[in-house]
């Protein structure tokens, strides 16, 4: 476990080069990609999806929490640091397929390579909206100690009666929630 966040981690110090960061941001995008790298080993017994998914998330609170630090956007560290999650080979293997005229391993891998994707944003937006969870509407709260738990392979909605929140729960998950 140990070489593969050693390699992450040499892998996004040479992406932050060849991406133009910021020169003092090297070392923070590196930790970062090896922190993403190494929760989503922690968590991949769990499934891919959640693993990618949590992995996700606590690189973009890393990253939020080094962009406060270095005064930079947080952008830098999350595209930098996202590089170890991406599903390079799933990409690979699905035009593969693809070209090989195989469209029922195209589909498959396809599928399983979006998905992961999704995970990757769906990871980002939770992580950039988690801070935000306590909402407050006229001086007075509205959302207060929200708990997220997805299961990986299931499609995940929120149900509840008319003004229960719903809305202004996915408001608070995007950031457009009101202050």
């Amino acid at each position: 476990m140990m070489g593969q966040v050693l390699s992450a981690f040499l892998g996004v110090f040479s992406f932050a080069i060849l991406f133009h960061a910021p020169r003092r941001s090297y070392l923070a995008c590196a930790v970062c990609g090896a922190v993403a790298w190494g929760c989503y080993l922690l968590a991949a017994p769990m499934g891919l999806f959640l693993a990618t998914t949590l992995a996700a998330i606590v690189l973009t609170l890393l990253s939020r929490m080094l962009s406060i630090a270095l005064k930079m956007p947080s952008t830098v560290f999350i595209v930098t640091g996202i590089f170890p999650l991406v599903p390079g080979a799933g990409i690979y293997h699905t035009a593969y397929a693809l070209v090989s005229r195989n469209m029922e391993a195209f589909t498959l891998r396809g599928m399983q390579t979006l998905a992961l994707a999704g995970a990757i944003a769906l990871g980002i937006l939770i992580g950039m909206g988690f801070p935000k969870l306590l909402v407050e509407l006229g001086g007075r709260e509205i959302l207060h100690g929200i708990d997220l738990d997805l299961a990986p392979g299931l499609v995940h909605g929120v149900v509840g009666p008319n003004g229960c929140g719903k809305t202004t729960l996915l408001r608070a998950l995007c950031g457009t929630a009101p202050a």
